[in-house]
């Protein structure tokens, strides 16, 4: 049976980071401008990444294109992190350079050594990852969290079940261990529940660990204790070319190609892999068009929910599919699978969402950052996770109220949404006292939190986001049921 995440399970943030060099210390801000990222995790798990800047005087190092750090949600989550910018917006998190000092810290849930600081304990503050001094890029999601080294390397530590680490054991790992040394030019990494996936500079897609749905894409259902090759949907002897990005959700995979098509493999009970079917993919296939009469095209970003599916394209409109039952996708309904793409909506169902620069999704809401820095969610909202001030269910985009100047977002599975803002927006003075006196808080917080004033940690230890200067990072929305 399919493991299912309720709002009552621990969540995991990933705060998937690039600091550059000037930025404050702790704070996270992913690759290209600034963005930060969170991807959720099954039930046992409350955990969370960062990359700081160790020095504010090291030059960055600059990589060429073919190079380039990809995080993805993976994930973002997690899962499918977008990065606005100055020219049309860009696939999950890419970047021309990275500071040449970045390290890692994590804080939260340790049960399986997730927090990669040698040892089981957990923390209610950052903490620092041993063994990685300088990182391009982080993602996590079930138990497991991942490294990309601007060498090209990947690097993973906590639970190892399904050989989800890439290093040919089983075995946990309390500290970051090398996937496999065969697995090399890496230049992007995207983390499922139980499965972990790679870009190399070369375009090709290769994956480890769970594949009781296909999600490793290698058309079988065996899992893999080291990396293995994705393969060409036309000829399974041959490799899946040309992918840019990619995304990890339950138990399905994305990755967008060069061309602006989308490919999607593993569990597709929702219609997550949008063919039109329900069917379980062990290879890629292209997602089609909402008209069933040729492919989805002209996409510069995706990320992946739980059982839900999002793509941006070049023109701003954002578009969804899969699992639906409770608003996920956007089309204003809950009809609960759509097997197709549809276009999300526009507020109140007029016209639909444009001049959008960024996408996340989670367990089951969707979040949009368009180009004027606010930020639209829909889905689920039963612990306040898209912002509106309400707890009820929306099936088309609301704006998260006071969030203005927002360059990076991010959606976690177990019910609470992230945003990274150039500046301070109006936050309820109550909920930043409730969020101080956290031992005795019960409740939940309907409007974002500014935790830009030092690092806030709630009940169970679910978020601690440290922030000072310029640009402070906004929690929202905790499930004090967690």
């Amino acid at each position: 049976m399919r493991r299912r995440l309720g709002l009552n399970s621990l969540t995991i943030l990933i705060v998937m980071a690039i600091l550059w060099a000037q930025m404050p210390a702790g704070l996270g801000a992913a690759s290209a401008a600034v963005a930060g990222g969170l991807d959720p995790t099954p039930a046992s798990s409350s955990a969370a990444l960062s990359l700081t800047a160790m020095s504010t005087t090291q030059a960055p190092v600059s990589r060429p294109r073919s190079q380039q750090g990809l995080t993805d949600r993976s994930g973002s989550p997690a899962t499918g992190l977008v990065v606005p910018g100055t020219q049309p917006a860009q696939a999950v998190a890419t970047f021309e350079s990275v500071p040449s000092t970045m390290h890692p810290w994590s804080w939260g849930n340790n049960t399986y050594g997730q927090l990669g600081i040698g040892s089981y304990n957990g923390s209610l503050t950052p903490v620092t990852v041993t063994l990685l001094s300088e990182v391009a890029a982080v993602a996590a999601h079930g138990d497991h969290s991942l490294a990309l080294t601007p060498d090209g390397m990947v690097h993973a530590w906590g639970s190892n079940a399904y050989g989800q680490l890439g290093d040919g054991s089983t075995s946990n790992s309390t500290t970051p261990i090398t996937v496999t040394s065969s697995l090399t030019d890496v230049t992007a990494i995207a983390a499922g529940s139980y499965h972990s996936i790679a870009v190399k500079g070369n375009g090709t897609v290769w994956t480890w660990g769970r594949n009781n749905w296909g999600q490793l894409g290698n058309n079988s259902t065996s899992g893999s204790y080291t990396p293995i090759q994705v393969s060409d949907p036309n000829d399974p002897s041959s490799y899946l070319q040309g992918v840019t990005a990619i995304a990890g959700g339950d138990g399905h995979s994305l990755a967008l190609k060069s061309d602006g098509s989308v490919w999607a493999w593993g569990y597709n009970n929702g219609g997550e892999l949008g063919d039109g079917t329900r069917t379980e993919r062990h290879t890629p296939v292209k997602v089609r068009n909402p008209e069933d009469t040729g492919y989805l095209s002209d996409v510069v970003a995706i990320a992946a929910g739980d059982g839900t599916s999002l793509a941006l394209k070049s023109d701003g409109t954002v578009w969804a599919w899969g699992q639906n039952w409770l608003g996920a996708v956007g089309n204003g309904t809950t009809a609960p699978n759509q097997l197709l793409p549809v276009q999300v909506l526009g507020p109140e169902g007029v016209d639909h969402l444009t001049g959008v620069v960024a996408i996340a999704g989670g367990w089951t809401h969707s979040l949009a950052l368009k180009s004027d820095g606010t930020v639209w969610t829909w889905g689920a909202n039963g612990s306040d996770q898209l912002g509106d001030g309400s707890q009820d269910n929306r099936t088309v985009p609301v704006r998260a109220l006071g969030l203005n100047g927002v360059t990076a977002v991010a959606a976690g599975r177990g019910g609470h949404s992230l945003a990274i803002a150039a500046s301070t927006p109006a936050v309820r003075t109550n909920w930043q006292t409730i969020a101080d006196n956290r031992q005795s808080w019960t409740g939940l917080s309907q409007d974002p939190v500014n935790t830009s004033n030092g690092s806030y940690t709630y009940d169970h230890g679910d978020l601690a986001i440290p922030g000072r200067g310029p640009s402070p990072a906004f929690a929202r929305a905790y499930n004090s049921n967690d």
